[in-house]
This record gives structure tokens, C-alpha cells and sequence, in this order.
């Protein structure tokens, strides 16, 4: 089992050229020497990155030869340090001009990005062991079509968000086919979360909700390794919602996916060290087989709407970008690989927003 991190372009590396407004992140892009060797000298040997859309074809039709050049000396320094790279290809982010065209909605905005992929795996598939397709397609729909909190910011729009995820799907699935012409292994990440219930509407919920996770996980299977973001526990009271750290239950709902998988997306927003660190070991004594383990984040970043208050990363990054290593970021690696026998506890009680932090 891999056992690595995960950061975001649109996160963490202070460029994205994509359609929504730039964020500092960590500076990765300038940066990316000493947090590869950083992450290669806390264990891990793998990385999660990305390659934005936004960058390599900012103008349609107009691939960006700097930006290739970049992630070719980007992605070759992670391979020179050991790091299997496991590239996310979109990342909640897109170039801006798609949404001349109706965005995700439109069949051609589907058609430019299997082009898109082509170019980009034509160009450094050779760097990478995994090309991790879409990011969560049916959290990426919901935020854009229906919350609002994404472009091309929809509210309700219910029909727009189902032509959406239709669209994504399937060009998810022509990509799989290029990648597959290129010989290289394809993922696609999934949000997965295990539902507490308390009442009978709640457990009504709760069956509507695990039937829509793993309905798009039966969708996602296309890829050779389907990879799941696990967070927390979903407590149910009717139709009130609450969060609580339980990572061992949430880890055992992967067991249910069958196939080859990757936990692709584990962590908790928390300074409290001690917190974490038990996280991470609940984690780790709950796994089951899976091809790697990534925690989120490698660094800290932004968090999209939310901002830089939630703490989830093993690396601080402060204001003037000097990166500090955390406790638990010491710990992490040996404690996925060796599994020690920590503590059993129960599910905790609410403890706040996964989001925001926890106390």
C-alpha cells in the first residue's frame, strides 16, 4: 500500500488561470522543490497533485506550451525523489471559457476535455502512475448547479445539474479510453461518508443517501481504481445533520466497493495534535485492502469559500510561506504502514464543522 498526501492546484499552488478567482494557496508553484523533498522525508511515497485545465488551455483550442513545460519539470522532480504521482486531471476548476458554452451542461465543454486529457497525457503520462480523471463528479455538479457555490453558480438548477453529471460521466469514461491508448492506469475520485441515523426518518435518509453514494460509485467503476474521499460520520437526527470524527466507521464503508480502490482523500481540520494524530490512527486500524492512502492535505491552503481558518494539513504554511512540519505529519507514515493498536473509542459526540475545525 502507498501511503501519501494530496494538495490541489486551485489549493495550494497559487496559479490556476481557471474560472474562479486566484488564491495564494501555499505558493507551491514556487515552492514545489522543498515541499517534494519534505514529503519525501516525512515516508510518504506518493504524492496527489494536479494539472489544471485552466493553465494548459486558458484560450480555447490553445495549449500552453509554458505550463507543459512546467509540469514536466514539476512532475519529473517527484519521480526523481520516489514519489509514485497520482495526477488529478480536474479538480473543481475549469478554463473560463467553457461557460460561453453553458459549462458542464453542454456536450462540446465534455468533448474539450477528453481533448484536453489527450494532450496532457500525450505529453507526460510518462510521469505519471495514475491519472486521477474528475474529482468527486457528483460533488462537483451539486456545488455548481444546484448550491451555487461553484461557476457557474446555479441555484436549484436540478435539470442543469443532471446534464451535468451525465456529461461528466461520460467524458470521464472516453477519457479512461485515451488513457487506456497510452497505457496508463486511470482513477476517478468518489465522496463516500458512513451515515449514523437516530429515528425513523432518519434511517429513511440514510438509506436514500448511502443508495446515492454508491450510485456513483457503480458509475465511477469504468477507471482501473476507484478512489474514495472519506471525512466523518454523518449523524442523522430527522433531517438535521452533524458531523463527528469517527474514521474507522467511515473506512469501513469502503469495504463495501468491490474492486481495486484508493483512499484518494482522508483527513480532519484540527490543530489539536493529539486529535489528529488518534484520527489517523483510527484510520489506520480500519483500513481495508486499498491500492494507497492519501492524506488531505500535504499543505496547508485554501479551503474554497471557506478560506484559510481549517487546518487539515500535515505541513503548516505561514504568512510569509515558511513551511513548518507538524507533530502528527512526523507519525503519519509509520502509523499507516504499521497499523498500531490504538485505543478503541466510541463515536465521539458532534465536536463542530468538519470544515472549520474542530476544538
Amino acid at each position: 500500500m502507498l501511503v501519501g498526501a494530496a494538495i490541489s492546484v486551485y489549493q495550494h499552488f497559487g496559479a490556476c488561470g481557471c474560472d474562479m478567482e486566484e488564491t495564494q494557496g501555499a505558493m507551491h508553484v514556487a515552492f514545489y522543490e522543498w515541499d517534494l523533498d519534505m514529503a519525501r522525508g516525512l515516508g510518504l511515497d506518493a504524492i496527489r497533485t494536479g494539472v489544471e485545465w485552466g493553465l494548459v488551455e486558458h484560450v480555447e483550442g490553445r495549449i500552453n506550451v509554458h505550463w507543459l513545460e512546467f509540469y514536466r519539470r514539476y512532475l519529473s522532480r517527484a519521480r526523481e525523489l520516489g514519489l509514485a504521482v497520482w495526477a488529478t486531471l480536474h479538480h473543481f476548476t475549469n478554463p473560463p471559457w467553457i461557460h460561453r458554452y453553458g459549462g458542464w451542461t453542454n456536450r462540446r465543454v465534455a468533448r474539450a476535455y477528453v481533448r484536453y486529457v489527450d494532450r496532457v497525457l500525450a505529453e507526460l503520462g510518462d510521469l505519471m502512475d495514475v491519472a486521477v480523471l474528475f474529482n468527486e463528479p457528483s460533488t462537483y455538479a451539486l456545488l455548481a448547479y444546484t448550491h451555487g457555490v461553484l461557476p457557474p453558480h446555479h441555484q436549484l438548477d436540478l435539470p442543469g445539474f443532471r446534464r451535468a453529471l451525465d456529461n461528466i460521466l461520460e467524458a470521464v469514461a472516453e477519457a479512461r479510453d485515451v488513457a487506456r491508448g497510452y497505457g496508463i492506469t486511470t482513477s476517478a475520485t468518489h465522496m463516500l461518508g458512513a451515515v449514523s441515523p437516530r429515528g425513523l426518518t432518519a434511517r429513511l435518509a440514510a438509506k436514500v443517501i448511502e443508495w446515492l453514494y454508491m450510485r456513483e460509485a457503480d458509475a465511477l467503476r469504468v477507471v482501473d481504481i476507484l478512489g474514495v474521499n472519506i471525512y466523518v460520520v454523518t449523524l442523522l437526527r430527522g433531517l438535521r445533520a452533524s458531523y463527528v470524527a469517527a474514521p474507522q466507521h467511515v473506512a469501513g464503508a469502503v469495504s463495501r466497493i468491490p474492486g481495486r480502490k484508493a483512499i484518494t482523500e482522508a483527513g480532519i481540520a484540527t490543530r489539536d495534535h493529539t486529535l489528529k494524530e488518534w484520527y489517523m490512527c483510527m484510520l489506520a486500524r480500519s483500513l481495508p485492502e486499498v491500492e494507497a492512502v492519501f492524506w488531505w492535505s500535504l499543505l496547508h491552503g485554501y479551503e474554497w469559500g471557506i478560506g484559510y481558518r481549517p487546518f487539515f494539513a500535515l505541513i503548516d504554511v505561514l504568512r510569509d510561506y515558511t513551511r513548518v512540519v507538524t507533530p502528527p505529519a512526523r507519525k503519519y507514515a509509520s502509523i499507516m504502514r504499521e497499523r498500531p493498536g490504538c485505543a478503541v473509542r466510541p463515536l465521539p459526540a458532534p465536536v463542530g464543522d468538519w470544515r472549520t475545525g474542530y476544538a
